[in-house]
C-alpha cells in the first residue's frame, strides 16, 4: 500500500538530519519506563495535554519525558497501562486515545524483550512499533498474472477508499506471522485455513 500522508513520509531520522529531528521532536515527548533507559515510543503534545495522567505516570516537561511507572512485573504493567487507557477522558466525545480494540499487541524494549501487552487503542497514541502481515493474492492466467487488489471501505478510519493489499492485519500479541494472515484471510476474504496453508508463500519484510 502507498503510504500518501505527509506523516509517515516526514520523519526526520537523527542520524540523516540531527536538526531536523530536533525540531522534529519538540512536538513530542519520549515515552519512557520506570528501570528501562531508552524509549518506548513517542508521545504527542496534544495527546499530553488531554489526559490527566495519574498516579501511574511523571511528566517532566523540561526534558520532555513521559515515564510510565508499570510495576516491576508483565501482569501488572497490562494492568496499569489498561487503567491508564480506560479511564482517559473524552474530548468532544472522542477518546483521547483511539478507538478501543479488544486486541492487545506486543510492546519491546530496545534488546527485544516483550515487556509488557496494550490494546489497540494506545497503539498510536504512545508511538510504539507494531507488526503487520500482509498478502497479495495472485493467479496465473493465459494472459498473465492477474492480481486481487481491493479498494478500502469508505468507513475506515485510516486511508478510506484507497486501493489496498489483498489481506493484511496486524500481529496480535503472542501470534506468528503464518497463523495471522491465515486468520486475516479467513475473516477478510473468506478463504478456508486449509486452502490458505497450503497455497501462501512468504515474500520477505519490510521496514
Amino acid at each position: 500500500m502507498m503510504l500518501t500522508q505527509d506523516r509517515y513520509r516526514s520523519w526526520p531520522y537523527y542520524q540523516k538530519d540531527p536538526e531536523a529531528y530536533k525540531v522534529h521532536m519538540a512536538n513530542y515527548y519520549y515515552f519512557m519506563i520506570v528501570g528501562f533507559a531508552k524509549p518506548f515510543g513517542y508521545v504527542h503534545a496534544s495527546t499530553v495535554a488531554k489526559v490527566n495522567w495519574g498516579e501511574n505516570w511523571t511528566v517532566d516537561e523540561d526534558r520532555k519525558f513521559m515515564t510510565f511507572n508499570g510495576g516491576n512485573t508483565f501482569e501488572e504493567r497490562n494492568r496499569r497501562m489498561e487503567q491508564t487507557l480506560q479511564s482517559n477522558p473524552k474530548v468532544d466525545d472522542a477518546s483521547a486515545f483511539g478507538r478501543w480494540c479488544d486486541e492487545l499487541f506486543p510492546v519491546y524494549d530496545a534488546e527485544g524483550q516483550h515487556i509488557f501487552d496494550i490494546d489497540g487503542a494506545g497503539v498510536d497514541a504512545f508511538g510504539i512499533v507494531n507488526f503487520a502481515c500482509h498478502l497479495i493474492a495472485c493467479t496465473k492466467t493465459s494472459e498473465g498474472t492477474r492480481y486481487w487488489v481491493p479498494r478500502r471501505a469508505k468507513t475506515k478510519l485510516s486511508y478510506p477508499n484507497m486501493l489496498d493489499n489483498t489481506v493484511g492485519g496486524s500481529l496480535a500479541s503472542g501470534e506468528k506471522p503464518f497463523d495471522c494472515i491465515i486468520r486475516e484471510c479467513e475473516e477478510e476474504a473468506s478463504l478456508p485455513a486449509q486452502y490458505t496453508r497450503a497455497n501462501i508463500t512468504a515474500c520477505g519484510s519490510l521496514s
